[in-house]
Parts: structure tokens; sequence; C-alpha cells
């Protein structure tokens, strides 16, 4: 029936962790045959004209049992399906067990830390210093997640330490095999001229995350603030991994409020620790002001904040007025305030 060469036929990989025996794999299998190419004539009658077959080969990998498929798939006519068992070279199978590995050990690398005095601490990663931190004034909390969102220097430590500890979890996969771990198209290993990237059993699985917990907080809260990264392996390079790292403040929490919220001014914030560190950076950035409105607003007179008078509160959103490369002044975020009512 398959006269064609396996070699040019269009091929997919999944893991399938239902797939326990080759009947369970083939009901798997069939669900990726790909349709026939019908001639359904003008005006279309039913059933078609004419319908070429058309195959694909699927490969399934069940990464809790070891378990490896293959299949040759295709559509008959309109509707009928076909799979039949195809083999698995050496070669291919040397790969199938090394993306199981890799799928194994990402999986089990401990990305969950606690910042706490200056260091990154994540179990058996052990501890990672980090410089300095804001200090805020009088009961003032120090390194702690907004003084991270603030300072793009304190969010790369936070990554470097990201890429450490994959790089102490993956190191046996370092050596070869260009392995990769990414949320569109899988796990993924190449070795000798063959490859493949197993697709995730479920399409919308992108969990893999790097989490930062922070034990003090500018302000009370019963939720700890926590900042969120995702993570995605795109290879390695002499050994260290080439990792794409992006915040997600969406998910991430600081001073009480998650992130996304905080910076688009959409919780108003009237605690005198957090005036205090934003006084303090634009202090300390002569291309920052903080301007009521916009780019162009009042500029933001701190020692008027949090001096509410015991009257009637309002809120005012001030924009981090920024200069880049000399272009006119942007609002590089918004934070709501709250202000004595004139």
């Amino acid at each position: 029936m398959f006269a064609e060469s396996v070699l040019a036929l269009d091929e997919e990989a999944y893991f399938c962790p239902n797939c326990i025996n080759e009947s369970s794999a083939r009901q798997v299998a069939l669900t990726h045959a790909p349709p026939a190419l019908c001639d359904y004539g003008n005006p279309p009658p039913f059933p078609p004209v004419s319908c070429q077959p058309v195959y694909r080969r699927i490969i399934l990998g069940n990464h809790l049992t070891r378990q490896r498929f293959a299949f040759i798939v295709g559509t008959i006519d309109s509707f009928r399906q076909t799979a039949e068992p195809d083999s698995l070279s050496p070669a291919e199978q040397r790969v199938i067990d090394q993306i199981f590995d890799l799928r194994h050990d990402w999986e089990s690398m401990s990305l969950e830390w606690v910042v706490e005095n200056g260091t990154v601490q994540a179990g058996a990663a052990g501890r990672i210093p980090l410089k300095s931190q804001t200090t805020g004034g009088g009961s003032c909390p120090s390194n702690t997640a907004l003084d991270h969102v603030l300072n793009p220097s304190f969010m790369q430590l936070l990554k470097d330490a990201i890429v450490l500890r994959t790089m102490n979890r993956l190191a046996e996969h370092a050596s070869d095999g260009n392995p990769q771990v990414r949320r569109a198209t899988g796990v993924g290993v190449s070795l000798g001229g063959v490859g493949f990237s197993f697709q995730w059993e479920n399409p919308n699985q992108n969990n893999f995350t790097a989490s930062f917990g922070f034990p003090v907080s500018e302000v009370d809260t019963p939720i700890r603030d926590v900042l969120v990264f995702r993570v995605e392996l795109l290879g390695m390079n002499l050994g260290t991994p080439i990792l794409e790292v992006d915040f997600a403040p969406g998910a991430s929490r600081a001073a009480g409020a998650f992130v996304d919220d905080l910076l688009n001014g959409n919780v108003t914030v009237s605690s005198p620790c957090i005036f205090d560190k934003l006084e303090d950076l634009q202090i300390s950035n002569p291309d920052l002001d903080f301007r009521f409105g916009g780019p162009i607003g009042d500029l933001v007179d701190f020692n008027h904040l949090g001096n509410l008078g015991g009257g009637k509160v309002c809120s005012r959103t001030m924009c981090a007025s920024v200069t880049i490369r000399g272009e006119p002044r942007q609002c590089q975020y918004f934070i709501s305030v709250a202000i004595a009512c004139d």
C-alpha cells in the first residue's frame, strides 16, 4: 500500500502519555491523518468524483513509560482513514530516548526561589548573592519585588540565576543534541542528522516558569509578592543554555498588587514607602521624571504625597516620563497615587 519512500512523507511527532500499547497509539495516530485530495467537481457532488490518498508518518512517545510508536497514516477517500505500524531506526530510538530524558530533567528542575537578605535561595541550587538593594527609609523594607521591578539591573540578576540553575541541571545535555524546549513546538533533539521535535500532548501547555518569592513587601498583604518569568530553552552554546526568559507582569505581584495593574495605573498607591522609593529612583536617574497626567505634565512633588491630612482623598495618575536617545519624552509606565483633594 505504501510504495512511496517513508523519507518522502511529511512527519510529525507528539508526546502521548495515553499511548500504552499499539492499539491505543493507533487511535491517537489516526487523529493526525491528513485529509485526502478530492475532486468534488462543480457544483460539488457527494461523494466526490475522485480522491487521491495522502499519507503522513506519525511518531508517538509516552515519556512516562518510555514507549515509542510509529505509524503511516492516511485518508483513502473523503472519510476512510488508515494507520499502519512503521519501524523506528536505532538512531531514531536514541533521539527519542534523549527527548524523554530532556523533558524529565526540565520538568524536575526546581525553578522556584525565595529572594531574601540579598540572596537567591533555591534548595539544592544553593545561595546566589545579589547586589545591594535599595533600602528606603525607616521601616521601609529592602530587597522587595518592587525594588526589582523598578530596577532593570536587579531583574537581570534574577534572569542570570535562571540561566545558572538551568546550566547546572541540564549539564548532561550540553555536549550534543542541540536540545530545545519551546512552548510552541515542544521538546527537540538532533543527533547525527536525525532529529525530532515532540509536540506537547496539550497544545496550550506553556507552564514552564521560574518564580521568585519575596518574604517582605512595602504594604501589608496576605499574598506573598512573587515575580514570574516564562522560560524556553532555544539550544546550547559551548555548554551554556541559550534561554529566552520573559517577565510575566500579568502573573507577577509587587507591593501587594499584580504588576500589570500597578504599572498601568489600575491600583491606587498610598504607601509612603513606595513614594520614597519612586523619589529615590527619580533622583538616581537623570533621564527619569515623574509627572502627573503625561510625559509633559506637572512634575510630582513627592513631599506632598502621603500627606492626606485626614480629608477627602483623590487618585491621580503619574507618568514615569523618560527621554530615550533624544526622542520626545514618553511614559514608560503609569502609577496611580492617593493625594489630598484640592
